[in-house]
């Protein structure tokens, strides 16, 4: 498998504006967020936010060496798995596959339609 990534901001930049469109959607109820106060959601979306964004730092550090395959594949299961646990505190399992299914479809649109990454 042969990956490139785009370096920089770029990535930064992109994973922070799908973490904004899954609060907005989540804010929205989009995706119901039942049995959870404001303060909860607030809560929920801001540890998700600084979890992205630490993975994201993360990767970003890991592929200035140039080592993409392991890093991307990483920095996927980190969103997707250990991201995503914060959203059980105002979420059923239904909401939290419907919400993994959207950040999949946004990370798959940033790192390999767009040519960043090539699986």
């Amino acid at each position: 498998m042969k990956m490139n990534v785009m370096s920089g901001q770029s990535g930064y930049l992109y994973s922070i504006y799908v973490c904004v469109c899954l609060a907005l959607l989540v804010q929205k109820n989009f995706v119901q967020a039942s049995n959870c106060t404001q303060d909860d959601r607030t809560y929920m979306q801001n540890q998700f936010t600084q979890c992205s964004e630490k993975v994201t730092n993360s990767y970003q550090n890991s592929i200035e060496g140039g080592n993409l395959e392991g890093p991307t594949c990483t920095l996927f299961t980190d969103l997707l798995g250990d991201c995503s646990k914060i959203w059980k505190l105002c979420h059923s399992e239904e909401d939290i596959s419907k919400m993994k299914d959207m950040q999949l479809e946004a990370l798959l649109g940033q790192y390999v339609d767009s040519g960043i990454v090539h699986l």
